[in-house]
């Protein structure tokens, strides 16, 4: 099946709820139970209410019944008049992409299509929106029950896996706030059994979240409120102050993370250089020949718009051949820019050979225990002995084969995908006729193109619709649409009242506006003013919506020119730090850039490698737009989860402690539960180094199972460490 295309639907579930629907509106005095069920031919009043509860929260079209007779409520089934610019229309499509990977894609999904016939098109290529992509592809179980829990104020019942013990208990609780905290999703609420507010970490959910009782059934707190208590509650406690020694690929890292050099305190901390700051000397060292210990070359970020920058290093061979981190604070328009490095130490206190002792406040035993031997704690005596325990437990868990692989979890049920994919046709075939009311007669491919679906799922939308016919008594009515004699253009003919776009469910009203609010509160996106007025048109008719949080990473300085290389279609020049703490210069033609679930990343094509390269921007030290025009290039598939790009796949188990450090990566399948409350996952790595400072963190809490080179690698690693 094409990735764009919708899955698979029976015609009955969306043919029921669109008789529903046509027969309330030819009707509007209303119907009967008996009536209704005569006519959607069904026999069963579960079945019946089904229908209803499906017409209510999926499709946003709420039925109210007084004296035995249904009709549509109050607010009806349209979308309250909403006319957007094209700024705005372009904000909300990228909001739209925020949820995907979740389970409130669907709700997403749902939103757009009722948002077509508006001027809201499917989208699909980042280039649309200046080369930005956002997506947090977090682990959400049971997000979309508890997004409408929230907003019908309704108590929601689940199974939660506590983080240490790994027992599962029952949930009754009333949810208040659900906040992305740190790459992760959280819900606060009230606890009915314990009588108290609780967090919960929505990865940790286990099996369906169901909303139960009736609506309105609490007041929740404001939502300031609410999201000041969740925040408070996530705080980790105080960690120590460490006294350490790197070598230069670790201290290079520490450093970007708060270390202080104790040999040269005085060096302020590497920055990032404004996006203004470019058309000057590419930073760090380019073309430099090193020679009797000496590097000569061009050299400086430093350097503005015509501005010159050199670097140099005296008294020894320089690691890697760079000095890392030289930054020039003197070089501004048409100025100079110089820094230089003796004495083996470069600018920022990075030691150009051997190790530099740092000194580090907030220090945590994982974060160090991962470098293995490319750190050593000296002080204090208990952190230094908890790394080491760390290294111990590493290397003892990755001694051998190992235990088996586990089976990997089975998917949602071929019939729950089906029943959601009739309520998405449902609402795409309402789209569909409000959309051909207001712009008139439209060929099939661009109906497709509109709705991001093929021309064959269109033509049999509308063969649907044209051949709907109720049934029983008020059976007879017709939707009709003209074709032309090649059958490639259509038109609306009679609408039976769907010409108006349908309302928005409350669940896709929150997760539209709570992207919206991410995009306008980032920091540096020219697209958050756009956002802005896009959210309040929204809120103005659908009601405010602010009890969930998406919070997009912060925008690191470098983003802007990175863009801006995108939308010129020019080269970049960069110096990179890799997972390793390994620096390199890139030169690529940028391809996009995107939000991950706590970071933002370039999607690249690095000309080194001959190859596309996906980089972290907070890892970019310096960069300038290049003078060279972008080549075409034949991409992947713009998915966003970066782990499914990796040619290394690896099978891990984490114990029950740490499998909250699972519940925040991207898995290529759905995870394994183990006894004990330990999870298995497959992950795709694009460095080892990665997954085996992972590991080494861990101290055996965190075991690889596969590939067997990988276990080994990491167990030396572990031992090597123990060596200080």
């Amino acid at each position: 099946m094409n990735p764009a295309e919708p899955a698979a639907s029976s015609p009955e579930a969306a043919t029921r709820l669109l008789n529903l629907i046509i027969v309330l509106l030819v009707h509007p005095r209303g119907r009967t139970k008996a009536q209704l069920m005569d006519h959607l031919g069904i026999v069963d009043e579960r079945q019946f209410e089904r229908v209803k509860d499906a017409l209510r929260r999926s499709l946003g079209v709420a039925l109210e019944e007084a004296d035995g007779i249904y009709r549509l409520a109050a607010e009806g089934y349209a979308m309250p008049p909403l006319e957007f610019t094209q700024e705005e229309r372009t904000a909300l499509a990228l909001a739209l992409r925020e949820w995907r990977g979740s389970e409130v894609e669907r709700a997403a999904a749902a939103a757009r299509t009722k948002l077509t016939p508006l001027g809201l098109g499917a989208g699909g290529d980042w280039g649309g929106w200046g080369g930005l992509d956002i997506a947090s592809y977090a682990p959400m179980p049971g997000a979309f029950e508890l997004i409408s829990a929230i907003a019908e104020r309704r108590v929601a019942t689940f199974d939660y896996r506590t983080g240490y013990s790994g027992e599962v208990a029952a949930r009754r609780v009333q949810p208040w706030q659900l906040t992305k905290w740190r790459g992760a999703y959280y819900l606060l609420g009230f606890d009915l059994d314990r009588a108290d507010r609780r967090v919960y970490a929505l990865a940790r959910i286990v099996g369906e979240v169901v909303g139960t009782g009736p609506a309105n059934a609490f007041d929740p707190p404001a939502a300031g409120e609410a999201r000041r208590w969740l925040l408070e509650s996530l705080k980790g406690e105080d960690k120590p102050e460490a006294l350490l020694r790197a070598i230069p690929e670790a201290a290079r890292m520490l450093i970007a993370e708060g270390a202080t050099p104790i040999d040269d305190a005085a060096h302020p901390k590497p920055s990032l250089p404004q996006p203004s700051a470019v058309g000057g000397a590419v930073g760090g060292v380019a073309g430099g020949v090193v020679a009797d210990g000496l590097v000569a070359g061009v050299a400086s970020s430093g350097g503005g718009s015509g501005g010159v920058g050199t670097a140099s290093a005296a008294g020894g061979v320089v690691a890697d051949g760079l000095v890392a981190g030289v930054a020039s604070s003197g070089g501004g328009s048409g100025g100079v820019g110089t820094a230089s490095a003796a004495g083996g130490v470069a600018a920022g206190g990075v030691a150009a050979f051997g190790t530099a002792e740092l000194r580090l406040r907030a220090a945590d035993p994982f974060a160090l225990a991962a470098w293995g031997a490319g750190v050593e704690v000296l002080e204090p005596a208990r952190l230094r002995q908890e790394v080491r325990d760390r290294l111990e437990g590493a290397a003892k868990a990755h001694q051998g084969e190992g235990r088996p692989v586990r089976p990997y979890a089975k998917t949602r049920s071929l019939t729950k995908r089906r029943r959601e994919a009739g309520v998405e046709r449902a609402a795409r075939m309402v789209s569909l006729v409000s959309y051909l009311q207001e712009q008139g007669p439209s060929q099939l491919r661009d109906l497709a193109q509109r709705f991001g679906v093929s021309t064959s799922v269109v033509q049999s939308d509308l063969n649907l619709l044209w051949c709907h016919v109720g049934r029983g008594e008020f059976g007879g009515e017709l939707l009709d649409f003209g074709w032309s004699a090649n059958g490639d253009e259509v038109w609306l003919v009679e609408s039976q009242g769907l010409e108006q776009p349908l309302r928005l469910a409350p669940v896709e009203a929150i997760t539209l506006i709570a992207a919206l609010r991410s995009l306008e509160e980032a920091d540096g996106l020219s697209e958050a003013s756009a956002a802005q007025t896009a959210r309040a048109k929204l809120e103005q008719a659908l009601g405010p919506s602010d009890r969930v949080d998406v919070n997009l990473p912060p925008a690191p300085p470098v983003l802007a020119l990175l863009r801006q290389a995108i939308a010129l279609g020019r080269t970049v020049e960069f110096g990179y730090v890799d997972q390793s703490g390994k620096p390199s210069r890139r030169r690529v033609d940028p391809l996009g850039v995107a939000s991950g679930a706590d970071h933002w990343a370039l999607d690249a094509w690095d000309h080194q490698a001959d190859a596309e390269r996906h980089f972290r921007v907070d890892r970019i030290t310096d960069a300038a737009l290049g003078a060279t025009p972008v080549a075409r290039h034949r991409r992947r598939p713009a998915t966003g989860h970066w782990s499914q790009r990796a040619e290394l796949q690896a099978d891990v188990v984490f114990s029950a402690a740490e499998r909250w450090r699972a519940e925040q990566l991207e898995t290529l399948a759905p995870p394994a539960e183990l006894p004990g409350g330990s999870l298995q996952v497959k992950l795709g790595v694009v460095n080892p180094a990665w997954i085996t400072r992972l590991a080494l963190g861990g101290g055996g809490a965190i075991e690889v199972l596969t590939p067997p080179d990988l276990r080994q690698s990491i167990h030396d690693a572990a031992r090597a460490g123990l060596n200080h």
